[in-house]
């Protein structure tokens, strides 16, 4: 069984983590969550979140976005190249 003090310590170390890495202890608030979850929308859902939240921990989400900006563009030059095959 688990005593009180280990559980505060165990809060304590998560309340500083969470000063320090916001996104991080938020990522894995939504794994936990997505594990708990029965539905499979939820899971989905939590599951995504927390991708999102661990990319913005570890700086990636800017270039996700920059990546997503620069497909549209790129579908146009290939439509571009294929339009006098078709």
């Amino acid at each position: 069984m688990v005593d009180a003090g280990t559980v505060n310590a165990i809060i304590n170390g998560m309340q500083n983590l969470a000063g320090t890495h916001p996104y991080l202890i938020l990522g894995v608030v939504f794994v936990i969550l997505s594990f708990a979850s029965r539905s499979r929308a939820l899971k989905l859902t939590f599951g995504i979140l927390a991708a999102f939240a661990f990319m913005k921990e570890l700086s990636l989400f800017d270039a996700f976005v920059n990546l997503l900006k620069s497909i549209p563009p790129l579908l146009q030059d290939i439509a571009n190249a294929f339009k006098g095959v078709f």
